[in-house]
């Protein structure tokens, strides 16, 4: 049943868009989201490198923001571990989970892989 459980949801991943609450996807990103993407262009960066390339882009309580919270907005590495990947990873907002490379947050099945579940194909 484990193993069922974990195929039918790695399924599910890879088969339906990623939404959130705004009904936002990967292909319907709007301009602003896709420009912060490419404004932390290098592996490791993150809220304080927007901040200092592009403040225009950076939201008003982060340019306030002394200390802290250094995993938001940031961009994983490739050669490096993961951060732990919580809740709402699919919002760069809440923490390192740019893809390492391409100007987007990380997938629920690249999500799923880090955190060493295995590769399975759909059923059938």
């Amino acid at each position: 049943m484990c193993n069922r459980l974990h195929h039918n949801t790695l399924y599910w991943f890879s088969n339906k868009p990623l939404t959130n609450k705004r009904n936002v996807t990967f292909d319907n990103m709007t301009g602003n989201i896709r420009i912060q993407h490419r404004s932390i262009p290098e592996e490791g960066m993150n809220r304080i490198d927007l901040k200092r390339i592009a403040p225009e882009l950076t939201p008003d309580c982060w340019m306030r923001k002394k200390s802290g919270g250094t995993d938001l907005f940031g961009r994983l590495w490739w050669n490096k571990p993961s951060v732990t990947i919580r809740t709402e990873f699919y919002k760069p907002e809440k923490g390192r989970y740019l893809h390492p490379v391409q100007d987007r947050p990380i997938t629920h099945r690249e999500a799923a892989r880090i955190q060493s579940f295995p590769v399975l194909m759909p059923p059938g």
